[in-house]
């Protein structure tokens, strides 16, 4: 298991047993990739130049969480 596979299957998890909400396995994955979306946006608007490492990391784990 990749960096990337391993860092979306524990935001996905986080969101489908959080004790708070219940949210079907679909709503989990939505969640999951909502926050991907806003960590990559958060980097590409607050920084002159993004960091392509952080991208290209947090662009994998979309691809992992779009898999699960």
């Amino acid at each position: 298991m990749t960096q990337a596979e391993k860092t979306a299957k524990e935001l996905y998890i986080r969101f489908y047993t959080n004790k708070d909400m219940v949210l079907s396995p679909f709503e989990a994955k939505q969640c999951a990739l909502i926050c991907v979306d806003e960590i990559l946006n958060n980097e590409r608007n607050t920084t002159m130049h993004p960091n392509d490492k952080i991208m290209y990391h947090w662009q994998e784990v979309k691809q992992a969480i779009y898999k699960l």
